[in-house]
């Protein structure tokens, strides 16, 4: 498919990149800073458990990824000036950059999927249908990696400048995948009196604002790179810094909450219980808090046990 010609200078198009990548890099330093509070109180001093690890993970791997990629504004010196490069690494850079972007939405999609996984009380026929959602992004994620392999044209100026077109596979593929886990996740929501579990309310609230959000910069970096539009490799770097935000802003949330649903004694009337089963990071292992809700809408923790 032939590029899209930009109109504006190429000095003026690198300082443009550089600036809007620095942008994204701070966004998600800032991110980082305003939350370290909740981190140190609900994340450090937690048991070990795989969503403690997966918040470290999304976190601290997606800042090191932006600082490779505002780095990549760096070549422009390099390249300008006619410095040696070794052409393998860059080429090895410029085409794993779809892995690690997938890695990062698989973070995210992970905790978006425990939370459908618990909605739906462990549910085999679910645990399935995600599962294979989450394999089908990463099989066309290398699929296409493997065909938008640098070819003989390549040249150390579309590190700059462009994404590999593998990430037009991995963005709508990744959109589809964000849409199933909303649609399950609001279909659940609706259904019955589960929309009265204060915890369920965050979940459906998070999850379509997390949709939303990391779908509008998914559609930048699949169009923009399937058009080859110069400014992909800086949607890239703002669909970081939304992944990581999303993801950790998740976890925090979900544990604030069942955090004051522990330390609450309020009592409730037993009418109408339904029983619900949250992973939470509290316990290690993986433990599931059973909470019981009335027809009022307010939340008793009954029980805690572990599978």
């Amino acid at each position: 498919m032939p590029g899209f010609q930009s109109q504006i200078p190429q000095s003026e198009l690198e300082s443009d990149l550089f600036r809007s990548s620095g942008g994204a890099l701070i966004v998600l330093v800032w991110e980082w800073a305003i939350t370290l509070d909740d981190e140190i109180e609900l994340i450090w001093s937690a048991n070990r458990s795989w969503l403690k690890w997966n918040f470290l993970f999304t976190r601290y791997f997606i800042i090191g990824v932006q600082w490779l990629v505002y780095l990549n504004r760096s070549l422009e010196m390099a390249i300008r000036y006619q410095y040696h490069l070794d052409q393998k690494l860059v080429r090895t850079w410029y085409s794993i950059q779809i892995l690690t972007a997938a890695l990062a939405m698989c973070s995210l999609e992970v905790v978006l999927m425990a939370r459908v996984y618990a909605l739906y009380g462990q549910s085999k026929r679910i645990f399935l249908v995600l599962f294979s959602l989450l394999a089908l992004e990463f099989v066309v994620a290398i699929m296409g990696l493997a065909v938008t392999l640098p070819g003989h044209t390549f040249t150390s100026v579309n590190v700059i400048t462009r994404l590999p077109t593998s990430f037009a596979y991995f963005g709508f593929t990744a959109l589809v995948v964000q849409a199933s886990i909303l649609v399950l996740t609001i279909g659940k929501y609706v259904k019955g009196s589960m929309y009265t579990v204060p915890l369920v309310r965050l979940m459906a609230r998070d999850g379509t604002l997390t949709f939303f959000a990391v779908t509008l910069f998914e559609l930048f970096v699949a169009v923009y790179s399937l058009y080859r539009v110069e400014y992909a490799v800086t949607a890239y770097a703002w669909l970081l810094t939304i992944v990581s935000a999303s993801a950790c802003r998740l976890i925090v949330n979900m544990l604030r909450l069942s955090t004051a649903n522990f330390e609450s004694e309020d009592a409730v009337s037993e009418q109408r219980t339904t029983n619900l089963r949250i992973t939470t990071v509290l316990t290690d292992p993986i433990v599931y808090e059973t909470i019981g809700t009335d027809s009022s809408g307010f939340s008793n923790r009954t029980s805690w046990n572990a599978p």
